[in-house]
């Protein structure tokens, strides 16, 4: 329980730092300084979660089986390069974000797979502690593109990551491949459903909507933080039962508490008191969104790849078609939520029990 509150503490401090962050900026900038700095960041960020191609998840299965990463290591960080050169052509400093920040993910990944969980809090604590400070301040007097280069440098410390990469072919290509697809399943689904909303319903229903998927993403933090921490001590044998159960209640509290206090959110954000009746929806979308992640984080641990990848799929396409057949009305719109997390759940499930693959444990 002590390595799991570590991964638990590690994770709310990211999300309260890069809130905070994120907070400060919007304080002190003005909309076209702002378009800047998020027009970077966001191809920065994109371009470096795709290129790691989802290594870093190889990385926590892999590692605790006592298999050799050094080559995958090298692999993702052969991509970054490229990836980083090509983007620097047409933004510089996204290029250096990209490489960088996935510098930081490759590290982090594979503290997590060593279990060095104190290590992990610690880079976590280092990055996101000053940026606060640094990004805002460097934001306010040298602008946006000042300020991405700060954000760069908090990264910087991981690309120690790199000590470890070899060049060469590594083994497991298809599960680079299926790991890779599951990454960019998972990139897309974040814009696809406000793309289209946007296009269909107008920038009102895509407003709200957006509301609501982010409280959702609030009270399910919990199941992030078993996704860190549950991949790597499955795959080494032990279980997470325990950490599941708690994750579960701290996910139904926190959707509880959400539609309890609703009133404080009103008054907070008094432009979408109107909507705040849709905030029932995060309690059968966190407890969706728990049972999937577990499933998902046991069959990952099996070297099962390909049931998520089928059930994000399976996901994004039950959201879209009940966005499609909302016609706009938000009650419907808003269950593309939990109706997307419920399908994930029910095809990884399947999935999982006519899958014949099974993988030894470490010993």
């Amino acid at each position: 329980m002590k390595e799991y509150a570590q991964v638990f503490s590690a994770m709310i401090l990211d999300v309260a730092g890069g809130t905070l962050t994120t907070l400060l900026i919007l304080r002190i900038s003005v909309p076209y300084d702002l378009g800047v700095y998020s027009r970077i960041l966001s191809l920065g960020l994109l371009a470096s979660s795709l290129a790691i191609l989802g290594i870093d998840v190889l990385i926590r299965i892999y590692v605790p089986r006592g298999e050799d990463v050094s080559k995958l290591i090298g692999f993702a960080s052969l991509s970054l390069l490229a990836a980083s050169i090509v983007l620097s052509l047409i933004t510089p400093l996204a290029g250096l974000l990209s490489v960088l920040s996935g510098a930081y993910v490759l590290q982090t990944s594979r503290l997590l797979a060593l279990r060095r969980y104190r290590t992990y809090l610690k880079i976590v604590a280092f990055r996101r502690i000053p940026q606060p400070i640094i990004v805002p301040i460097t934001f306010y007097f040298f602008g946006p593109e000042a300020a991405i280069l700060a954000l760069s440098f908090t990264f910087l410390p991981s690309v120690e990551v790199f000590r470890y990469a070899k060049i060469g072919i590594p083994k497991g290509l298809s599960d680079v491949l299926l790991s890779f697809l599951n990454r960019a399943l998972t990139s897309l689904a974040i814009y696809l459903d406000k793309v289209v909303i946007g296009v269909l319903y107008g920038y009102e229903a895509l407003g709200v909507y957006f509301l609501v998927r982010q409280m959702c993403s609030i009270v399910t933090l919990p199941v992030n933080a078993l996704d860190r921490y549950g991949i790597q001590e499955l795959s080494s044998g032990k279980s997470i039962s325990r950490e599941f159960l708690i994750t579960l209640l701290l996910v139904t509290a926190a959707s509880i508490a959400l539609r309890i206090f609703r009133s404080l959110i009103g008054r907070a954000f008094p432009n979408y008191s109107p909507y705040l009746y849709l905030l029932r929806v995060p309690i059968p979308y966190g407890i969706f969104r728990s049972l999937s992640g577990y499933e998902r984080i046991k069959l990952l641990a099996k070297k099962n790849l390909k049931a998520p990848a089928i059930a994000q799929l399976a996901a994004m396409i039950s959201a879209l078609a009940v966005i499609i057949l909302s016609r706009g009305d938000l009650v419907t719109l808003v269950l593309a939520q939990p109706v997307s997390q419920a399908s994930y759940l029910i095809t990884i499930k399947i999935i999982g029990k006519l899958s014949r693959r099974t993988y030894p444990r470490a010993s």
